[in-house]
């Protein structure tokens, strides 16, 4: 079993913003013995696709366009005529369809995590320190096992 480990730090040439979400994140993995040494290339690409992926969603919502129209060439005489450009496609735009594709990406890594409830409830946790709580479920939500 590699090694739980605290007080990571994130790697170097991360961006600015996969640091943030590293230093967010990384503490309550590790905290849950749920963060090995084994994990910082799959956990780096993680902070840097959320990164991207919050990036594009926040260009979408600046600007609520997705796709951008891409029009026939006109002659001079349909210009000359005030002929309105035909639409050839739409193109949609680079930060769109990485809101779309990220998102299926970020749920793989997210699962291999710990990160969404069915994968926590299938995963087992090595607690570090003798004042954690052997099951999951004691550690986040607190109790006594169900003793009443």
């Amino acid at each position: 079993m590699p090694e739980v480990v605290t007080g990571s730090v994130p790697p170097i040439g991360m961006t600015q913003a996969g640091k943030t979400i590293w230093s967010e994140m990384v503490p309550r993995l590790e905290e849950l013995g749920l963060f090995t040494v084994l994990d910082t290339h799959a956990f780096t690409r993680y902070c840097e696709l959320t990164a991207r992926w919050n990036s594009a969603a926040r260009k979408l919502q600046e600007t609520g366009q997705t796709h951008l129209p891409i029009f026939h060439e006109q002659t001079p005489e349909q210009r000359a005529a005030g002929d309105r450009p035909k639409l050839k496609y739409l193109q949609e735009l680079p930060e769109s369809i990485e809101f779309r594709r990220l998102p299926g990406e970020l749920l793989r890594l997210e699962q291999q995590f710990g990160m969404t409830p069915a994968a926590r409830a299938a995963i087992s946790v090595f607690p570090q320190s003798k004042d954690v709580p052997e099951d999951i479920e004691s550690f986040l939500f607190g109790g006594d096992d169900g003793d009443a």
